[in-house]
């Protein structure tokens, strides 16, 4: 590339505000420049993801980052620390100046860190800007953090580590309609099975529909009480929304989670418990809970 870059390096899974601060060092750093960010198609440890490619594209440029290159780990894994920096930052990037955490390492087995990220780059001139990692809940935040709050329905916590709400978008589903022929109707979105699963559940959601937001409730899992499956996907009901989403892209946000996923006795049972929870996410939505 003729254009010189100023580079941010990472992972990027989940755009969450510690990886915000190393965005706005590259911002910061980008004059006569292009604001860069170097990530993965896939997770360079093979996790289930916070954010998808689209979805991280997007929350990177909305940061402040002019382009967004995605790289095959696979391909450049096994590339030594000194090759890391001639092959793709020089020559590939005609980096000018490169951002990292305190905790970056590179190179085939993680050889290099921080210090022999500078000193490499040191040689060719190219700038190193090292940004200390967030402190989050007591800790260091990192990602695998976060997956771990989603994963455990801890959505509040989540929340606070992303800087907004963790979410999910897909195409919306036919599903059985046994809920509209209750009088609560749902939209089911499936799972991307490349993505971090909430702990199976009943949240308070968000969900966005032509960039409108509606509140609801959303139940994530398998359904146990009305299907033998193990393909879990989120089943909505939207408040106030009156409409055919089939085959229509939506997205759900999570807010908190209201109870676990349970399997009732009878569709009596479940459907009464579903009228209440609908009650419950209204009464929470009003300012009254």
């Amino acid at each position: 590339m003729s254009r010189k870059m100023c580079v941010a390096l990472g992972d990027f899974d989940g755009v969450h505000i510690g990886h915000r601060a190393l965005l706005s060092a590259v911002v910061e750093n980008s004059v006569d420049c292009m604001a860069t960010a170097y990530t993965f198609f896939e997770n360079c440890k093979g996790a289930r993801v916070i954010t998808g490619n689209a979805e991280k594209q997007l929350l990177l440029t909305e940061a402040g980052i002019d382009l967004v290159y995605f790289d095959n780990f696979e391909n450049i894994k096994r590339l030594t620390p000194e090759r890391f920096v001639n092959d793709i930052l020089k020559e590939r990037l005609n980096t000018r100046c490169v951002i990292c955490g305190d905790d970056f390492r590179f190179g085939a087995d993680a050889a290099g860190d921080v210090k022999t990220l500078e000193r490499l780059c040191a040689f060719w001139g190219i700038k190193t800007v090292v940004v200390d990692r967030v402190i989050c809940g007591g800790k260091k935040l990192s990602s695998s953090d976060i997956r771990l709050m989603i994963e455990c329905g801890d959505m509040a916590a989540a929340s606070k580590a992303l800087g907004r709400l963790y979410s999910v978008t897909g195409r919306v589903e036919h599903g059985k309609s046994l809920g509209a022929a209750r009088g609560i109707p749902t939209v089911n979105l499936p799972l991307c099975e490349k993505k971090v699963i909430p702990a199976y559940g009943v949240y308070f959601t968000h969900i966005l529909i032509d960039g409108k937001r509606y509140n609801g409730v959303s139940n994530v899992g398998v359904r146990p009480s009305v299907e033998d499956t193990v393909r879990p996907n989120v089943e909505t009901n939207i408040f106030d929304f009156d409409g055919d989403l089939y085959d229509r892209e939506i997205t759900v946000e999570f807010i908190l989670m209201h109870r676990k996923e349970t399997k009732f006795d009878s569709t009596d049972a479940l459907y009464s418990r579903i009228c209440k929870d609908v009650a419950d996410a209204k009464t929470y939505f009003n300012g009254d809970a």
